[in-house]
């Protein structure tokens, strides 16, 4: 089967299985200063991820607001990420643009080897969530749900739901959105299977990602194995999607 994506309201799909093309027919396209090397060696589904070394691999998705408003509109941001050091700081993951505010929403792990959590940044707002089992190249599933109801966001890895929480408004300008980086740092890692949709994922939706193991079947158990360089580097490649 392929990578299970809901097609509704999705605004891109960048698998990083090879390229750095979008799967959900949108047409999105990123520019990057240098492009992230497509890497082999079983990373968890599909053996393949983009290797992100610096803040100049960082991918810029086109120029505009992906997520119209953060007042009107639910989003939700998913993918793989494997960090090599968990102690290195200011690794964003994340920064998806919003044109109400003064300052885009982010996603970047905890800078300190004893942390296993994540802050979510909202216009300088910062909430935090965990990810159980989390260390040097350990590999998970993420998914960040916004909630403009609540306005909250809602966190998601390997598939279980790990917090709830609260950000604060503001008001004024854009900036770029970006996977791997927020323009000045990067993430040293790993990443696969890179979706945003304008609306909240289901539990079930969110499930079956977390769950796919990159087989013909239905998928299998969430895999959390050690993804050091050096077992990417020497492991074989294999494309699925």
């Amino acid at each position: 089967m392929t990578y299970p994506v809901p097609s509704d309201d999705l605004v891109y799909h960048f698998p990083f299985q090879g390229d750095l093309d979008d799967d959900s027919g949108n047409g999105r396209v990123i520019t990057v200063t240098t492009a992230p090397v497509m890497t082999g060696g079983g990373f968890y589904p599909g053996g393949v991820a983009a290797r992100f070394a610096s803040a100049a691999n960082a991918c810029v998705v086109d120029g505009g607001d992906l997520v119209a408003d953060a007042n009107d509109d639910d989003w939700t941001a998913t993918f793989w990420v494997s960090q090599d050091d968990i102690s290195t700081g200011n690794e964003y993951w994340l920064t998806l643009s919003r044109p109400d505010l003064s300052s885009p929403w982010m996603i970047t792990p905890q800078a300190h080897a004893s942390y296993s959590d994540v802050t979510l940044i909202n216009n300088n707002t910062n909430t935090r969530f965990d990810i159980p089992g989390r260390a040097n190249g350990s590999q998970h599933h993420i998914a960040i749900l916004w909630d403009h109801i609540l306005n909250a966001f809602e966190a998601y890895v390997d598939g279980a739901l790990q917090s709830v929480v609260g950000a604060g408004p503001g008001g004024g300008a854009t900036e770029a959105n970006r996977i791997g980086g927020n323009g000045t740092d990067g993430i040293t890692g790993y990443m696969a299977h890179h979706t945003l949709h304008t609306r909240k994922l289901t539990f079930a939706e969110i499930s079956a990602m977390a769950n796919y193991d990159g087989s013909s079947g239905s998928g299998g158990g969430v895999n959390t194995g050690n993804m050091s360089g050096a077992n990417m580097a020497n492991a074989n490649m294999a494309v699925a999607m």
